[in-house]
């Protein structure tokens, strides 16, 4: 890969999971308020303006070997759905249009450093991961003094997966005696508690917890 700038920077990865050097790039760009270097600052205020919308970075890389990209990583899962049709495509008008702007800014500018033939333009949220980071923060060390504070004889495990928590149960009667007695929703209340001081940018209001299982399931 012959650049490596980001974020004005040009990178070879995208927003993906919290563990993803895009995705940490752009966390600290909200964080801190640093600003894009051109020419993706002109882009990024063209698609805010444009769109109304509010584009947190942009990120050229090159994919399949050397078919370059730019992803737009807008700040909610909604200003991203601005881009996209039914079941969840990039919308190729949008993608064009989006493409031919960055093509005129680089024009204006006289910047030689990109190339656009055949470039492939997405559009990223970045507040799903951010939910994402928030989750995963949480440790087992909390994890485990809130099955201690909630002192249920049946709960068996609290088990974090990839994007959500599930409560086991010994039995599946124990499942079906709790969820008709409405402990989800006080549980998902306790867990949130517990997520709370890991979502810096306050995107989780609440965490719904997924059904109640039980030990075989696990």
């Amino acid at each position: 890969m012959a650049c490596d700038w980001f974020g004005g920077q040009i990178k070879n990865k995208l927003v993906i999971t919290p563990d993803d050097e895009d995705y940490q790039q752009t966390k600290r760009i909200k964080r801190n308020g640093t600003p894009l270097e051109s020419p993706f600052r002109e882009l990024a205020a063209w698609v805010s303006a444009n769109y109304v919308v509010h584009v947190l970075n942009v990120v050229y890389d090159t994919i399949e070997g050397s078919r370059p990209r730019l992803a737009v990583v807008l700040e909610t899962e909604k200003d991203a759905q601005k881009f996209r049709v039914p079941p969840g495509n990039y919308n190729e008008n949008e993608q064009k249009r989006v493409k031919e702007r960055f093509e005129t800014i680089l024009a204006e500018q006289r910047d030689l450093r990109f190339n656009t033939a055949w470039l492939l333009v997405i559009f990223e949220a970045f507040e799903p991961v951010a939910k994402l980071d928030a989750l995963w923060s949480v440790t087992e060390e909390e994890i485990s003094r809130l099955k201690a504070r909630l002192a249920n004889k049946d709960l068996w495990k609290i088990h974090r997966g990839f994007d959500q928590v599930t409560f086991f149960f010994y039995t599946r009667a124990q499942v079906k005696q709790y969820e008709a007695a409405g402990l989800r929703d006080l549980y998902s209340q306790e867990y949130s508690c517990l997520v709370r001081p890991h979502d810096e940018f306050g995107y989780l209001e609440a965490w719904n917890l997924g059904p109640f299982r039980f030990k075989r399931e696990f």
